[in-house]
């Protein structure tokens, strides 16, 4: 499981985890929960594994912009490539050369991807 635990369905209850998660105070004012997260994020940002499996990705895709996920950044160190998911269908890939920049309320966010996979 990832670092961060989202409800994308109930009744029955599906729980996924996710690498890294943006949702803004006008999506959950207040504090964190103490479980799961009920409300959807802005974007999810999933890093992938050797192990992990594309059909699986598709999977979560679905059911990420099912409950109201805007964006998805799907993070291939392996081809040092980004993937920017707007839908389950209409991504952007991304190589070194560009430069990965938010959208919506991470308008402004601009980073280099070669900056993702420099090594020290």
């Amino acid at each position: 499981m990832g670092g961060v635990g989202l409800y994308t369905r109930r009744n029955p209850d599906r729980v996924r985890g996710v690498d890294i998660a943006f949702i803004s105070y006008q999506r959950l004012p207040g504090h964190m929960p103490k479980a799961y997260f009920t409300v959807a994020p802005e974007l999810i940002i999933e890093i992938v594994s050797p192990t992990d499996r594309w059909s699986d990705f598709r999977q979560k895709l679905e059911e990420y912009f099912s409950i109201g996920v805007e964006r998805v950044w799907i993070i291939e160190p392996e081809d040092r490539v980004v993937l920017v998911y707007r839908s389950s269908t209409e991504s952007t890939r991304l190589t070194e050369t560009d430069t990965l920049r938010g959208e919506g309320l991470l308008d402004g966010f601009i980073m280099p991807v070669a900056d993702l996979f420099m090594q020290e």
